[in-house]
């Protein structure tokens, strides 16, 4: 009965380790996806490009849009 209890609480403390992971990883078919681009003077320019407007400095994100990055140009 003894040896019963010990190989559960083993069983139950690796299930517990192994059920949250280090990390997230992505998803296989999210990497899939096409890369995300901004729309710049009728054409389209890759997340991560950057442009000086109005002072300052916009990236294109990941979602497809400008954001300030409040850095001046």
């Amino acid at each position: 009965m003894n040896n019963i209890r010990l190989l559960i609480a083993a069983v139950l403390s690796l299930l517990g380790s192994a059920a949250v992971p280090a990390e997230p990883k992505p998803l296989p078919w999210l990497l899939a996806q096409s890369i995300a681009t901004c729309e710049l003077e009728n054409r389209r320019v890759p997340a991560g490009t950057r442009v000086c407007s109005q002072g300052y400095f916009l990236e294109c994100s990941p979602r497809g849009t400008w954001q300030n990055t409040g850095k001046e140009c």
